[in-house]
């Protein structure tokens, strides 16, 4: 059984039931692309022990070795290539036109109201390549170590210990789902929090 919580613009986060440990353990991983900014900051979080290496348990992700991905941050590569993943998939993916509706991520407004135009926002779409990461994830384990998983972006800036703190008195609360839905009868349960009154589609 899993618990699913879900942060807005900063994480997403999964609890496994079954083999709870610690209250509020955190297993974090990061998907890491590379030739971009992201591989430097890991670099750098390494070195200061900060965000996702400040979590009880991690994992870092990318479609090459941790060699190649921090070629010249040595001291990185030996402090994370025992905690390393790899996906056979292309991380640049193309952006496609999103649904309709309203996002803050768009550069036109409805003039005088103060409202972003959806119709002109495009998005990158990065399914596939995140289905092969949780793939990946739940074939590495390490997570059914933790009572709680999170998806973390290299640069979203993560509190662990503040998190610890609140998830570790989380009420385990289930989220019912319909068996006549197809699909909705799922080995987890669920539950959502956000960091914004709207998410970006208005949910």
């Amino acid at each position: 059984m899993f618990r699913v919580l879900t942060v807005a613009m900063v994480a997403s986060y999964l609890v496994p039931l079954a083999v709870c440990r610690k209250a509020g353990s955190l297993y974090c991983f990061a998907l890491v692309t590379p030739d971009t900014y992201e591989p430097h900051l890991l670099a750098a979080q390494h070195l200061l022990n900060v965000g996702v290496f400040q979590c009880n348990g991690w994992d870092i992700i990318s479609n090459v070795t941790a060699d190649v991905l921090l070629a010249g941050h040595w001291e990185a590569v030996d402090g994370i290539k025992h905690n390393f993943g790899i996906v056979d998939t292309a991380l640049f993916v193309k952006q496609v036109q999103g649904p309709p509706g309203f996002d803050p991520s768009s550069p036109q407004t409805l003039q005088g109201s103060g409202q972003f135009l959806h119709a002109s926002a495009k998005h990158l779409a990065n399914t596939p390549v995140f289905q092969k990461v949780w793939e990946k994830v739940f074939e590495l384990g390490r997570w059914s170590d933790y009572e709680w998983t999170i998806k973390l972006d290299v640069d979203a800036v993560p509190l662990p210990l503040r998190l610890h703190h609140y998830l570790k008195k989380r009420p385990q609360s289930k989220l019912e789902f319909d068996p006549e839905i197809p699909g909705e009868k799922l080995p987890f349960m669920a539950e959502y929090l956000y960091n914004a009154r709207h998410d970006m589609y208005r949910n």
